[in-house]
């Protein structure tokens, strides 16, 4: 029985008056057979009565998409299925905890469906921590995207969807991160926080066979053209149950800045497609 209940799906009340509470979905999609992904990302921060909404897209290998708002935070329906219209995109649950229906502005419209239950991973022992209370899963991304020019282009795609809300940990922003999914039962979710002192700690999972493998150490080594911007990673992990994984990423496209890069992954006769995260100048 899911620990989570149909309101988690939607906009939780602020539990405190940290002004740092703050409340985020996120979604990632990729098919790198046919160089195509995306992801839309929706943060509202109660503090500044804002919200930042991410939206962006891959088509045949190249960024057709890519926009960045800060807009009003609207009168939070506090308690009820997931129904938000910011900016340019809209997220609206279709079935709670389980499917969202994800639209843009310009016409496209997605489907993310759960392949089951929302879990929370347990990062016990691990030495940073999210700072909230969230739940993920991977899923599917289905549906038409609409492109400027009238083009439609269809979309079947493996899928990373995380709902997190509370106050993050003020001392270790993520500074960089690898999400891939290749089927239900082999998905990966590693980020790195970087504490004041300068240290970049590690938080996530692998999950194969069945079980989940938490993260101990995880180093990440971003490859980049001349230009910065990424083109390959190689990501070592030693997980706390004494396994060890390498994860040889192949970047399909990136955007500038800190932009979502749509990379293929490669691990243990495992083909993945996921995105690559990496703060400038890693």
């Amino acid at each position: 029985m899911s620990i989570f209940c149909i309101a988690d799906d939607g906009i939780h009340p602020t539990t405190s008056g940290d002004t740092r509470w703050r409340e985020s979905w996120e979604f990632d999609w990729a098919d790198v057979d046919r160089r195509l992904g995306g992801g839309c990302r929706v943060v509202l921060h109660r503090g500044t009565s804002t919200c930042e909404v991410r939206w962006w897209l891959v088509v045949d290998g190249a960024v057709v998409e890519d926009s960045h708002e800060i807009v009003e935070l609207p009168a939070p329906a506090v308690g009820r299925p997931l129904d938000l219209h910011l900016g340019s995109v809209a997220l609206r649950a279709v079935h709670p905890l389980r499917s969202t229906r994800i639209t843009s502005a310009g016409g496209s419209s997605l489907i993310f469906t759960a392949f089951g239950e929302p879990f929370t991973f347990s990062f016990s022992g691990q030495r940073v921590t999210a700072g909230d209370r969230h739940y993920e899963w991977p899923g599917s991304v289905r549906g038409t995207l609409r492109l400027a020019g009238g083009r439609t282009v269809e979309v079947d795609a493996r899928a990373f969807h995380r709902h997190a809300w509370g106050v993050p940990s003020p001392t270790a922003p993520v500074v960089d991160a690898v999400r891939a999914v290749a089927d239900d039962d082999v998905f990966v979710a590693v980020s790195w926080h970087r504490t004041p002192e300068g240290r970049r700690l590690p938080l996530g999972y692998i999950h194969v066979g069945e079980e989940f493998h938490g993260v101990e150490k995880a180093r990440l080594h971003v490859d980049r053209d001349d230009s910065g911007r990424p083109r390959g990673c190689d990501l070592l992990v030693a997980t706390a149950d004494r396994r060890d994984f390498r994860l040889i990423g192949s970047v399909i496209a990136a955007a500038d800045g800190e932009s979502p890069a749509l990379t293929e992954f490669r691990f243990g006769g495992v083909r993945a497609g996921g995105i690559l995260i990496a703060a400038p100048g890693r």
